[in-house]
């Protein structure tokens, strides 16, 4: 464990706790976390927050969020460029500092103790593709795809069922 002292501002995380919902329901998804991650996107926990029924929490929010805890010392808000999506990079466990925040403890996990497979969020690029004039599709695929994936994506879609053109 790393000192709180060292490097992070737990007492503006607790402030910004209790600053809004938003905020704290970003704290107590990050608290409840099981996986540790170094980068985590945007939309991604904008997704799992409102999945978990904090409706009202919007991309605004989260990008404030991010900025606020860049501020306290947990890391780095990367804006996204170049189809890169913009993303937090942590130097501390997500998770101490969702608890921090919360009170349920004083100490941080550094990132550097976080091992292997746990310490990476898959990135994800949002590719759009209009099937239709009216119609667009959004998908979200790894920024790494390979064309053995890309292959195995497009057997599947030709796998289903379609209506043929008369």
């Amino acid at each position: 464990m790393v000192d709180i002292s060292e490097s992070v501002d737990s007492e503006m995380l607790r402030d910004l706790y209790g600053t809004s919902s938003s905020f704290r329901a970003i704290f107590d998804h990050f608290a409840s976390r099981q996986r540790a991650l170094t980068k985590t996107t945007v939309d991604r926990i904008q997704q799992n927050v409102i999945a978990e029924g904090h409706d009202d929490v919007t991309r605004r929010d989260v990008i404030s969020f991010y900025r606020e805890v860049e501020a306290a010392g947990c890391g780095r808000f990367v804006v996204g460029r170049k189809g890169h999506e913009s993303r937090f990079d942590w130097h501390v466990s997500l998770a101490s500092v969702g608890q921090v925040a919360a009170g349920e403890t004083e100490e941080f996990e550094s990132v550097d103790e976080i091992e292997g497979d746990e310490a990476s969020e898959e990135m994800l690029l949002r590719h759009r593709f209009r099937l239709r004039p009216d119609l667009e599709l959004s998908l979200d695929l790894p920024a790494n795809l390979t064309s053995a994936e890309a292959n195995r994506l497009a057997g599947f879609l030709q796998s289903l069922p379609f209506q043929r053109d008369e």
